[in-house]
């Protein structure tokens, strides 16, 4: 699966898996900002590791450079 931002392969930030949406629902929430997606790995909002666009339903679209790796 594709970062919506990045297009990189979309790896968790938190757990550094790579997501795979368990659901069609969840799927399609990847393309809709205002709805939450979480890590079906570990259970925390999704962050893509490359470029830290956080899918969190929320006006917050990237985390801040100094908390990435």
């Amino acid at each position: 699966m594709k970062c919506c931002y990045c297009d990189r392969l979309l790896i968790c930030d938190s757990c550094h898996q790579e997501f795979r949406p368990a659901s069609a629902d969840e799927f399609r929430n990847l393309y809709q900002p205002e709805s939450p997606v979480f890590c079906p790995a570990c259970e925390t909002v999704l962050c893509c590791r490359d470029c830290g666009a956080i899918y969190s339903g929320s006006d917050e679209e990237y985390l801040p450079e100094h908390h990435r790796e």
